[in-house]
């Protein structure tokens, strides 16, 4: 994705942006299967200042080499998928995942994109995102369809963007359009436990995954 134009818009004029998309183009293009996380803001320490960020690069580490517990909440999570695709099955829950270098390859085969990019704080506010949601929609749909996701996993965005997509429920937390299908789950930031994101989520794909996956 190219965000100059981004960038220009008068929202974002002046304010630290953050650049976001696929992790890893070599691992993503060899992925069976494709998922992206739509999530809410990155943040830095001066967000009215001007200044540039890529996410896409800091991420490229590998989960096991990032200190959040949100980026090793999205490795099981990603890992969870994969084998759920492969198996038609839950596996169990891993608390040593972080030695576990399959989790680190799941990760780096995902993308992650913020649907507000400048300006970002630790503490989201639904108004202010439903701002840059409203401003930004095109470009966003335009970064989402350059991507081309098999499923998109919505980290509490979906209540702020459902209004911009002409969609239909097809299952728990499951809606489609014509050409994606998105989860309307938690952030992997919350506070929740671990154990309980990951078979909340992959319980629910389950359940529908004839709904989204057209191979089973």
């Amino acid at each position: 994705m190219n965000f100059d134009e981004w960038k220009l818009r008068d929202i974002h004029k002046g304010n630290f942006f953050i650049t976001d998309g696929i992790i890893d183009i070599e691992r993503w293009s060899k992925s069976d299967f494709k998922v992206l996380f739509l999530l809410k803001e990155a943040y830095s320490d001066t967000p009215q200042s001007d200044g540039e960020w890529d996410l896409v690069e800091y991420l490229s580490q590998g989960s096991s080499n990032l200190k959040s517990k949100m980026w090793s909440t999205v490795s099981q999570w990603c890992f969870g998928l994969k084998k759920l695709i492969e198996t038609n099955e839950v596996v169990c829950f891993d608390d040593n995942h972080k030695n576990n270098p399959e989790y680190n390859e799941a990760f780096l085969s995902c993308a992650v994109i913020n649907i507000k990019k400048s300006s970002g704080y630790k503490s989201s506010d639904k108004d202010d995102l439903s701002k840059y949601v409203i401003s930004d929609w095109d470009l966003l749909a335009q970064q989402i369809d350059e991507i081309s996701p098999d499923i998109i996993i919505c980290g509490s965005t979906w209540p702020i963007i459902k209004s911009q997509i002409n969609h239909e429920k097809c299952g728990e937390w499951l809606y489609k359009t014509n050409e994606y299908h998105f989860v309307d789950f938690w952030h992997p930031a919350n506070h929740y436990p671990n154990k309980l994101n990951y078979y909340s989520l992959l319980t629910v794909l389950k359940l529908n995954i004839d709904k989204w996956y057209g191979k089973v």
